[in-house]
């Protein structure tokens, strides 16, 4: 049996992380459309009606109450409390964010010019000359 005061998925989904994102999101795009024309977009003047970001914010609470169909946490009083989904959920979830975290520091790791690796394909009468000039310059270039 599943017990919501209001709506599925709890107040995570309902009234706080997810409505602030959608907002925060939203709030950007003026920035972003004034930016374009330093790309060479050519945009009409931004218009902003708050009624339709409402409307679509409630949309996409909908879809995420009936995509998680359980509630990942409980109001007891003023607190907040993981159910058992939501500890399941939270430990996947924190995996996949540490897993992503030591993806993305590997990657920085190769590409980054001070630290990264470099690979080089030459023929082999240029090695002696040729390569460690260009590796001099260009680690002058990038300090």
């Amino acid at each position: 049996m599943v017990a919501e005061e209001y709506r599925m998925g709890g107040t995570c989904v309902i009234r706080g992380c997810v409505p602030k994102k959608l907002f925060v999101i939203g709030s950007h795009f003026r920035h972003e459309i004034e930016d374009a024309a330093g790309f060479g977009w050519t945009v009409p003047p931004a218009t902003f009606d708050w009624p339709t970001l409402i409307a679509n914010k409630d949309k996409e609470i909908a879809r995420l109450e009936a995509e998680v169909g359980t509630p990942l946490r409980r109001r007891h009083g003023r607190v907040l409390r993981m159910t058992h989904a939501g500890v399941a959920f939270k430990s996947h979830v924190d995996s996949l964010v540490h897993d992503l975290d030591d993806g993305l520091a590997a990657v920085q790791e190769l590409v980054d010019p001070g630290t990264g690796v470099v690979t080089l394909a030459f023929p082999l009468s240029l090695g002696t000359w040729l390569v460690p000039r260009l590796i001099g310059e260009f680690t002058e270039n990038c300090a």
